[in-house]
């Protein structure tokens, strides 16, 4: 069984109190995906020991991702699939999104 050893950078934590979309300069936006990935596993009803074990990682890893606003694409496509959410649709969203004035 293939076990992905996650560390998360202090850089990727999304600061506290921040709004889910931030619309940046030259960035249409930031997405704190980790807490897109934490409340759709509470809108599912699952819980994060059930996360840690379907991606063999301890629960303090899940809840370092849910503290990121970055994340691997690798995890973030496992997770995507865990959930059956396409959490890269985020992202392809907000590059067609037009710059509002």
């Amino acid at each position: 069984m293939f076990v992905h050893v996650f560390s998360v950078r202090p850089e990727t934590r999304w600061p506290d109190k921040q709004p889910m979309l931030q619309k940046t300069g030259k960035m249409k936006a930031n997405i704190a995906i980790g807490q897109i990935i934490k409340e759709e596993l509470v809108r599912q009803g699952r819980s994060v020991a059930w996360l840690s074990r379907q991606l063999g990682t301890s629960r303090m890893t899940c809840y370092r991702i849910f503290d990121c606003y970055s994340i691997d694409t690798q995890m973030l496509f496992r997770i995507s699939a865990l959930l059956g959410h396409d959490f890269f649709k985020l992202y392809s969203d907000s590059l067609h999104e037009e710059e509002l004035p």
